[in-house]
């Protein structure tokens, strides 16, 4: 069982689909993506006039009683497996072209020298700084596992990393930026802008309870690690308590709340102690500047449950 799934009811049918849908939206070729119903998306490509649709209904029990990784390995496995339509919907006609044929097709020679070449096809230079500036994500994992990849320290136990696409990708280097003819500070810099323009999409674990749980990017909410002062400012704190104990997991607490972090950090070792594939267990504090390890004053009611868990990282 998961952080929260302990402090607010288990995830609806929407969780799932709103998944899919954040990691369809940035598969390239893909110009968008919306729910139809809980187990349906609707696909639109930029280079077919054709929509698709994605069915989650299968997988859905599976990823369900999954968490962690191996949601993120269900969802990857369905949208890798997502391509676009090659042809129009069952019933449908070609758009633009005549469904009854002459009686006579035409015989028509066309001399090469009257054939004009078509467009290059938008995003057809997959290298470009413009095609990748948009895909650039912000991925928050252990210090010191992609070591040729463009980095910086969070709270001197974890690191940020740029990838294109999502948590599985690849990271992105210094050789990549040389590619699209940008310094690594630009790469950093397009990454930490695509973050810091979307919603965190923030969901109280409770009704009054000053904790909340950012919902997007939904296959990987510590990105938002990386932007503590845009975190904080969604939430309305000067600083918070953030725990991310897995790499889907997030919670944000007013450090204020006692007897609620209490509860949390309670969760939270119980997960440390059954679960192998973790992000980061100890607690963390949130401030404007940044991160640092939350290590409150001995006579703190949490002090005994954040020294455990900082033994745990």
């Amino acid at each position: 069982m998961g952080l929260l799934d302990r402090f607010k009811k288990a995830p609806g049918p929407d969780a799932m689909t709103w998944e899919a849908v954040a990691r369809l939206r940035v598969v390239p070729g893909v110009v968008g993506a919306e729910p139809v119903d809980a187990d349906t998306v609707q696909i639109a490509w930029a280079d077919n006039p054709y929509p698709s649709t994605l069915s989650l209904a299968a997988a859905r029990e599976g990823w369900t009683k999954a968490n962690g990784f191996d949601r993120i390995e269900i969802m990857d496995g369905i949208i890798n497996a997502v391509a676009p339509p090659t042809g129009p919907p069952e019933g449908k006609e070609e758009p633009g072209v005549d469904p009854t044929p002459p009686d006579v097709a035409p015989d028509v020679q066309v001399a090469d020298a009257d054939v004009e070449e078509a467009p290059a096809a938008p995003g057809a230079e997959s290298t470009g700084w413009e095609a990748a500036r948009d895909r650039l994500r912000v991925v928050v994992g252990r210090a010191g596992e992609h070591p040729d990849a463009i980095t910086w320290p969070i709270a001197g136990v974890l690191e940020a990393r740029i990838v294109l696409e999502g948590p599985g990708a690849l990271p992105v280097d210094a050789g990549d930026a040389a590619s699209w003819e940008v310094g690594v500070d630009d790469v950093r810099a397009a990454a930490l802008a695509n973050l810091a323009a979307s919603d965190p999409g923030l969901d109280p674990v409770g009704p009054g309870q000053p904790a909340w749980v950012p919902t997007s990017p939904a296959d990987h909410p510590p990105a938002w690690l990386a932007a503590p002062d845009r975190l904080l400012a969604a939430c309305g704190l000067d600083q918070a308590v953030v725990l991310a104990p897995m790499p889907t997991e997030l919670v944000v607490v007013d450090p204020t709340a006692h007897d609620l972090l209490g509860s949390i950090l309670t969760s939270t070792k119980s997960i440390v102690d059954g679960e192998s594939r973790l992000l980061w267990p100890a607690p963390l504090l949130a401030t404007p500047a940044g991160l640092v390890p939350w290590e409150p004053a001995a006579d703190h009611p949490c002090a005994g449950l954040a020294a455990e868990l900082r033994g745990a990282g």
